[in-house]
């Protein structure tokens, strides 16, 4: 199973303001960053969350992620804002690579692991 959300700035922004740590980084123009997730157990779901600076207009990146194996499973472009959430479906290594297409470099916020989010996102969408 795999949800995403694009340009979902305010849900974003509510989610890191709850209980979770992120990394800033800076991915280069045309050049990609990359972290791993240990993942032992496969019975939660393992969540992306990407945000681009204000200042990052017209930006185009791409998210995706390797299985222990090497074999994406799970890739999408977008443009400010990204959510997504996957169920692995093997213990191991998994990767998540964000590449910039565009000419610019753009200042990015990441959380990547299982934080159980599937409910949070429920409970969410159920009061809109």
């Amino acid at each position: 199973m795999v949800i995403s959300v694009f340009s979902a700035g305010s849900f974003a922004g509510s989610i890191y303001a709850r209980k979770h740590s992120f990394s800033e980084t800076i991915v280069r123009a045309s050049e990609s960053v990359d972290a791993t997730l240990q993942v032992n157990d496969i019975t939660h779901p393992v969540s992306v969350i990407l945000h681009s600076g204000l200042e990052s207009i017209n930006v185009t990146l791409r998210e995706s992620i390797r299985d222990p194996n090497g074999r994406i499973v799970n890739t999408n472009e977008f443009s400010k804002d990204f959510f997504t959430t996957f169920k692995p479906n093997m213990t191991g290594e998994y990767t998540l690579l964000i590449s910039n297409l565009g000419p610019n470099d753009v200042n990015i916020d990441r959380i990547f692991g299982s934080y159980h989010l599937l409910e949070e996102i429920t409970k969410l969408i159920s009061v809109r």
